[in-house]
């Protein structure tokens, strides 16, 4: 099961507890807090979301058969839409598992009630796509958008791979890949014996940080070490693990941009280092546009701060000869205040 990565829920005992939803239709997976209500209707999920005053935002997810272009659904929604008498406020794009997420803002009037709902559609090249209705009183629908979107922020694949962008002029056997069972190439290192050693305390962007010997750290954040062959960034930042959990998962999905296509998704759940930090980490395995790409991201909790590791690698190859290297920086690193 893939797991998502909240730090916080690991620094702070009052931080929301999650659950994991899973549609095998869908063949889709998020993240929600447990406090939200599931329920299976005789054509949706129907999914309640306590708002502020015993107020209460739905969403209704379902699947939907669609393979038009994105401008005709937005049109249509447009059009259906302001038909039945609603004003149509927004309609925008936003990616998601890399493919576009069809987005529709509505107002309206449902009885005496001001209620907004958000109409989404994941574009992605399959038989049966997701979308979804959330519907919430128009007081709170800022807070309700917030809460649906922090879990679609968590949306995988069951499978584990990343699906294609809709091309209604292809048939879709060209645009899905061929089942494949994920192959694990992230394997775990051997044991690495190196002893940590303190390091210097780097200053950084108004902070400290702990290096271990042998690396340097440059003005932009990139790390160097003598014998490593992929490319190492670091970013330090202020805050505990409610934002170093989203901050993690919103920069590895940035990251898809870079994959024509992901073989492996590896989610390591976080953990004490030797140097204190609550560490996690996002891994990526799969093919970019100059071939064999792996993409790994790091967050490390240090009480009130947090740091945020990149490393890029050509392939298998780049991070099996890297590996142990990696994992004695990850144990060592740790951010201060400045003296």
């Amino acid at each position: 099961m893939l797991a998502t990565l909240m730090l916080g829920t690991l620094l702070l005992q009052d931080a929301p507890q999650t659950t994991t939803f899973r549609d095998k239709a869908l063949g889709l997976s998020f993240e929600h807090p447990k406090a939200w209500r599931v329920s299976k209707e005789r054509l949706f999920t129907l999914i309640e979301i306590p708002l502020a005053d015993g107020k209460l935002a739905h969403v209704e997810l379902f699947s939907a058969t669609y393979r038009d272009t994105a401008e005709k659904w937005q049109s249509l929604q447009d059009e259906v839409n302001k038909a039945m008498g609603r004003t149509v406020e927004r309609q925008w794009e936003e990616e998601i598992l890399g493919v576009p997420m069809l987005l529709t803002k509505l107002a309206y009037k449902e009885g005496e009630r001001e209620t907004v709902t958000f109409v989404g559609l994941l574009y992605s090249a399959t038989p049966e796509k997701m979308q979804f209705r959330l519907n919430t009183p128009a007081d709170q629908a800022e807070t309700a958008q917030q809460a649906w979107w922090s879990a679609l922020l968590t949306l995988r694949t069951n499978s584990g791979l990343l699906p294609s962008g809709e091309d209604p002029s292809k048939p879709l056997t060209e645009l899905q890949p061929e089942p494949e069972k994920p192959t694990i190439v992230l394997r775990k290192p051997d044991p690495v014996v190196t002893e940590l050693r303190p390091g210097a305390r780097v200053p950084f962007k108004g902070l400290v940080v702990q290096l271990l010997d042998g690396w340097t750290l440059a003005e932009d954040g990139t790390l160097r070490s003598d014998g490593t062959s992929g490319l190492f960034s670091i970013e330090l930042f202020e805050g505990d693990g409610n934002i170093a959990g989203p901050k993690l998962e919103e920069t590895a999905a940035s990251a898809l941009t870079e994959f024509k296509k992901v073989s492996l998704r590896r989610d390591e759940r976080a953990r004490t280092a030797r140097s204190g930090a609550t560490v996690a980490s996002i891994w990526r395995a799969g093919e970019g546009d100059q071939g064999p790409l792996v993409v790994g991201h790091f967050a490390g909790v240090c009480g009130q701060r947090f740091w945020m590791l990149r490393y890029r690698g050509a392939g298998t190859a780049a991070w099996n000869s890297d590996r142990a290297k990696v994992e004695v920086l990850v144990e060592s690193l740790y951010v201060e205040a400045a003296d």
